[in-house]
């Protein structure tokens, strides 16, 4: 490298990132020569035409080590250091990922060891870490850098992220879709313990918010109809119009309510005395939570979780409340 040509790399610039017109001020400040001033110029354009995008601090020092080979002279290519940006950037949102999905009540062990129910996946990556550390071990003894920092790069990007992460998110996304199809089932089977339709199927229309929540249902509605015994199972997208009347109510989720028919199944004015009572206790306790928290010291006294935890229930009843005088309404129509 050379001032002259106008290609040595200050690392402020590669952490910070700089503009070409950044550039070519910094020589107009310099003590070059003003026809070498122009020449490095035209270096500068040829080498970064856009200038010098931000690298980060931990992709620069990740790529000296990835560069000590080369001995005391290195000749940095920018767009390298900036592909370790983005390995950076991907090994923060794998750390994420994985703290997402263990919880925030996860400890770890204060020894590494096997639970005994590792998948074929997991004793896999198990394996690669192995491999990787026992050539980081290798690299770190021998002073070899570049070694490590291609042992945690491949490792890290290829193995663990492009493969083992990408396995189970997958497998993520099942267990998300068995919940909400459990959810389901298990308010259909409540409704139908409520009514005591012990024996007899009754259709069930799951209103959905969207059509995914509804295509969704679609796809696992044999076996939502099997698990909840239903007579037949029907998606619903948006509003309750297309829903037939004489219908229970209960919400199986923030995505899918769920509407039982019962019309010619039950005792209308049986239910209709049941919901009514329903709803004044819940009116009751609507009132009383409204009460505690229109009191002066409320805000000043009580913990903001707590308050937090009080404005949910309140909107929880809410919301039921108005499921309770929907069923209500629904069943009179019937009688």
């Amino acid at each position: 490298m050379s001032k002259s040509l106008g290609n040595v790399i200050d690392p402020l610039d590669v952490i910070t990132g700089i503009s070409l017109e950044g550039l070519h001020a910094q020589l107009i400040e310099s003590n070059l020569d003003p026809l070498e001033i122009e020449k490095a110029k035209q270096g500068q354009k040829s080498d970064y035409p856009s200038g010098i995008p931000e690298c980060g601090t931990d992709a620069l020092r990740f790529a000296l080590c990835a560069y000590t080979s080369q001995g005391r002279d290195i000749n940095l290519d920018v767009n390298r250091i900036l592909g370790y940006r983005h390995f950076c950037n991907k090994l923060w949102n794998a750390v994420k990922f994985a703290m997402r999905t263990l919880g925030e009540g996860f400890v770890p062990w204060e020894k590494a060891q096997l639970c005994g129910s590792e998948s074929v996946s997991d004793r896999w990556i198990l394996s690669r870490l192995s491999a990787a550390v026992a050539l980081c071990d290798g690299g770190f003894q021998a002073y070899d850098f570049p070694t490590i920092t291609t042992a945690i790069y491949s490792f890290w990007l290829y193995e663990l992220c492009d493969v083992y992460l990408v396995m189970n998110s997958h497998v993520c996304d099942i267990d998300r879709q068995m919940e909400f199809v459990m959810s389901v089932v298990k308010t259909i089977r409540s409704l139908r313990a409520d009514y005591n339709l012990t024996k007899t199927r009754a259709d069930c229309y799951l209103q959905c918010i969207d059509s995914d929540t509804a295509a969704l249902v679609q796809t696992y509605s044999l076996q939502i109809q099997t698990l909840s015994y239903s007579q037949a199972i029907h998606p619903v997208v948006g509003g309750g119009s297309t829903i037939p009347q004489g219908c229970a109510v209960a919400i199986a989720s923030d995505k899918c309510t769920v509407h039982l028919m019962l019309k010619g199944l039950i005792d209308l004015e049986k239910e209709v005395t049941k919901l009514t009572a329903k709803k004044g206790e819940l009116e009751k306790q609507m009132e009383k939570m409204k009460e505690k928290m229109a009191k002066n010291d409320y805000k000043e006294k009580v913990p903001v979780k707590v308050q937090e935890a009080d404005a949910e229930k309140l909107r929880q009843n809410e919301t039921e409340l108005q499921k309770v005088k929907e069923a209500i309404e629904n069943f009179r129509k019937m009688m």
